[in-house]
């Protein structure tokens, strides 16, 4: 006999009617509520709750909807229907790709088997974006599971997802990450093809540090494509394809050598060469005039002399991702990569007596501050160095307790519109000029 919430005894078949009975009663009143729903209707403050509540609806029936798919697998009733998988099935029922029912099944699959995750994940608390990482990465460290569930609570998805992969790059020997940079290595691939509009198309799957070179490279001839564009009404994505296009050109006609003396947009000199893809033992010096750009790696020191991160330690390069610590080290001396090593110089004492923001202190910004320092904005490119405690023009020192990295947008509204970014590294606050009423993310609310 099961018992039913609302305590009634019936039979296993009976509790399944019941329940399907109040769902189908809340689907109902759902479609009244929101046939009719104007938001307009409702105050800010309202509206902020109706995002809250309809999110936690969203969460659980996600939750309860992959759960029932995966019984629907389970009694392979999906078969009647001519689907031998069931994610095709269920991507028929919900109008989603299937490759996002597969992920969805992947991830209900992988946080059952962890208790802690599995629950928070039916009580709504988490997202399934957020179950599938930290299911993830309680895969490789289960012990880590409670913690990175209270981190959820507090961070960012992009927050998050940098904790988690952190989690898994610790929790992997040093040789199971050189198989997994080489696996990666040997299965790269470039596809070009015309699409049914007649589009080209492209997909590349490259090594990480690989991945940082061509954007590397791109960020460069990017510049060089927005230099001659005086209104810029397009996204950037579209200047993206125009900077692949122009770099491609370049290297035909040998004219990439011509910007041999630029420097990278954080005003640093730049180095070339064309390592990028090699595996961990098979790496050489080799100088190309043609290229030119610098790929960061960021390492802890112990993990550099050990050879391997271990729990808490990174090695990874900035926006992509986690490379084995053999990287790093097989680059010293290379001038492709430049290597932070996190317990090195202590950058709070770089001070400058101008505007200009020298090497050490940059590379310090861009470590302590890799996305927007407003709490919420996960921008990371680009992003610009603001004066925030006190103004250069009035006299504010350039060193790292005067800067924050900022994306155009809140710089903006800093500079022009009165808001205040206050409390520094990992206490984050942005103020507003009315005491703290109107919403940094609200963009019609700040003007």
């Amino acid at each position: 006999m099961y018992t039913h919430p609302l305590s009634w005894s019936v039979t296993p078949s009976r509790y399944g009617d019941l329940v399907l009975e109040e769902l189908e009663e809340m689907r109902d009143e759902a479609r009244r509520l929101f046939g009719s729903f104007e938001p307009r209707l409702y105050s800010g403050e309202q509206a902020v709750r109706l995002v809250e509540v309809t999110s936690d609806l969203e969460r659980l029936f996600a939750a309860g909807k992959l759960k029932a798919a995966v019984r629907v697998e389970e009694t392979r009733i999906h078969e009647k229907d001519g689907h031998t998988g069931v994610a095709t099935w269920l991507a028929d029922i919900t109008g989603e790709p299937v490759g996002s029912a597969i992920g969805g099944l992947e991830t209900m699959r992988t946080a059952s088997k962890h208790p802690l995750v599995k629950v928070a994940l039916s009580n709504g608390d988490i997202s399934m974006a957020q179950a599938k990482q930290i299911a993830s990465a309680s895969e490789a460290s289960p012990d880590k599971a409670a913690s990175l569930l209270d981190d959820a609570a507090e961070l960012s998805y992009g927050q998050l997802k940098k904790r988690c992969d952190d989690v898994k790059s610790s929790s992997k020997s040093n040789a199971e990450e050189i198989d997994r940079y080489e696996q990666i290595r040997r299965s790269r691939s470039l596809r070009t093809w015309v699409d049914h509009q007649g589009a080209g198309r492209l997909e590349a799957k490259v090594t990480p540090d690989a991945l940082a070179v061509l954007r590397g490279c791109l960020g460069h001839f990017e510049r060089q494509v927005l230099k001659d564009i005086p209104e810029k009404d397009e996204p950037r994505v579209a200047y993206q394809a125009d900077a692949l296009v122009a770099m491609a050109k370049a290297a035909i006609s040998g004219s990439a050598g011509a910007h041999a003396t630029d420097t990278d947009p954080a005003g640093e000199d730049t180095t070339d060469t064309e390592l990028a893809g090699r595996g961990p033992h098979d790496r050489k010096k080799h100088r190309h005039s043609s290229v030119r750009t610098l790929v960061r790696i960021r390492v802890d020191l112990e993990a550099l002399k050990r050879g391997h991160t271990i729990a808490g330690e990174t090695c990874s390069i900035p926006g992509i991702g986690p490379v084995p610590v053999e990287i790093a080290r097989s680059v010293l001396g290379e001038a492709l990569l430049e290597l932070v090593i996190t317990d090195g110089v202590d950058v709070s004492t770089v001070v400058t007596d101008s505007r200009t923001i020298r090497r050490a202190l940059r590379v310090a910004l861009e470590e302590r501050d890799p996305t927007c320092c407003v709490p919420g904005c996960d921008t990371s490119d680009p992003l610009e160095v603001d004066h925030y405690v006190t103004d250069f023009i009035a006299g504010g020192t350039t060193e790292a307790s005067n800067l924050a990295r900022l994306c155009g947008y809140h710089h903006y509204v800093k500079t022009h519109k009165g808001w205040r970014l206050e409390g520094g590294p990992g206490h984050w606050r942005f103020v507003c000029p009315d005491d703290g009423k109107r919403d940094p993310e609200r963009r019609d609310a700040l003007f």
